[in-house]
């Protein structure tokens, strides 16, 4: 017993060198995997466009804007990339959402942008929380 208390310090260096290790392995294994899951999630989507209406209303929620990007698409036959069009953002995928959110922030309109100028995400959740409230004008 007394030999076992007398290597205890050691052991307990031993085992906490060890675990380090252990979470440096297992913490970039994680950020491996987070990143390879965030390539799967956005594979595919390219030529992200927005383009602004232009309505003679200034108001954000009354603006119209035509998103276009291409990404694969399986015909029934094969797949192919293919281009698709949603007039507005809330029929976008949210994956395609997602992909301008985090990648290509460039590309939200100023006007979406003005909601919430530090946080992309931010700024469309509010825009979307306008559009349910229903302060789009007839």
């Amino acid at each position: 017993m007394l030999e076992r208390l007398k290597s205890a310090n050691d052991r307990v260096t031993r085992l906490t060198a060890e675990q380090e290790k252990a979470i440096k392995v297992r913490d970039k294994a994680l950020a491996a995997d987070a990143k390879a899951q965030e390539q799967a999630r956005f594979a595919g989507i390219s030529n992200v466009s927005v383009t602004d209406g232009k309505t003679a209303a200034e108001n954000v929620v009354r603006s119209t804007f035509t998103i276009t990007y291409s990404r694969p698409a399986f015909d029934g036959r094969s797949t192919r990339v293919r281009e698709h069009t949603c007039e507005g953002f809330g029929p976008l995928p949210p994956e395609v959402l997602d992909y301008i959110i985090e990648k290509r922030p460039d590309l939200i309109p100023a006007k979406i942008m003005a909601l919430a100028p530090d946080s992309p995400r931010d700024a469309f959740r509010r825009y979307f929380v306008a559009l349910r409230r229903g302060y789009v004008a007839a």
